[in-house]
């Protein structure tokens, strides 16, 4: 048995943690309007810091009158709800924990997108979309678990059918 949302999850995370690591290039989307996300208490020096962790997974932002101006987005974020969730949550973050280490503020990122993209994702409809998923599962490092430690795959014994 597949949990599907998990399995999405680790595609998802493994995605964004190769965006940190390994590629270079971004993938975004230019926003027509810009989401606005209002700061409340603002600390200028961790919106730089969140500034520069989004980036490279295709965010767009600039800080000014109190407000990050998202201006760009991942192509597969399309929810400005999520994005605000994402960014509110990253930010609360990054003002909670002082982090010297990027590898531990990219991993908590990447969680963060790879969650809520996997929240966001239909079910499959036919065997072959879910067999897609499946080979995509089974080609990231660790299929079995998702980024918190939860259990992707389960294999059931003839005495529980």
């Amino acid at each position: 048995v597949v949990d599907y949302k998990r399995a999405m999850e680790r595609i998802h995370f493994e995605y964004y943690m190769a965006k940190y690591t390994k590629d270079s290039s971004r993938e975004i989307q230019t926003l027509l309007y810009p989401i606005i996300i209002e700061m409340k208490e603002p600390n200028e020096e961790v919106i730089a810091e969140l500034i520069e962790f989004i980036k490279p997974l295709g965010f767009d932002a600039n800080y000014q009158n109190e407000n990050l101006h998202i201006t760009a987005t991942p192509p597969f974020l399309e929810a400005e709800k999520v994005i605000h969730t994402i960014i509110a949550d990253f930010y609360n973050t990054l003002q909670e924990h002082t982090v010297s280490d990027s590898s531990i503020i990219n991993r908590l990122l990447s969680q963060e997108l790879a969650y809520y993209n996997a929240q966001t994702t239909a079910v499959p409809a036919s065997q072959e979309e879910m067999e897609t998923i499946i080979n995509r599962l089974f080609q990231c490092e660790y299929p079995s678990y998702d980024s918190k430690g939860q259990k992707i795959v389960s294999i059931l014994d003839d005495d529980f059918l």
